[in-house]
């Protein structure tokens, strides 16, 4: 696997999450960073875009998937970002971060809450 890796952090997205119908109600600020696996190094020699992954497309993805969906758990949210990125850009692998600092911060005083997966390609 590559050491390789490109990175968007502090996608903002207002998003349905919540286990309740009163927290579904009312969209939250979430946070999304994501990190990709890619061998980078072709773009690099070529400095042609169509040898990485754009990120500008990467954002706009999931802005479009995560706000246009309900969700429960943010594990789930989580994974359907890193399913729909593996799928769809072909990345070795795929982290993704999701937070809640609207909850972290009115319902409990702390900064931000959250959680992190990494998902490979088959």
């Amino acid at each position: 696997m590559t050491d390789d890796r490109i990175f968007i952090r502090g996608i903002s997205i207002s998003a349905s999450v919540g286990v309740t119908q009163k927290e579904l109600r009312v969209k939250q600020k979430i946070i999304i960073d994501i990190e990709l696996a890619k061998d980078i190094s072709k773009a690099a020699e070529t400095d042609d875009l169509q040898h990485t992954i754009n990120y500008v497309d990467v954002t706009h993805d999931i802005k479009a998937l995560v706000s246009g969906k309900e969700y429960k758990l943010i594990e789930t949210l989580a994974e359907d970002v890193a399913q729909t990125v593996l799928a769809k850009y072909k990345p070795e692998s795929v982290t993704v971060k999701v937070h809640k600092p609207e909850i972290a911060s009115m319902k409990l005083g702390i900064r931000d809450l959250g959680i992190k997966i990494t998902r490979k390609r088959d």
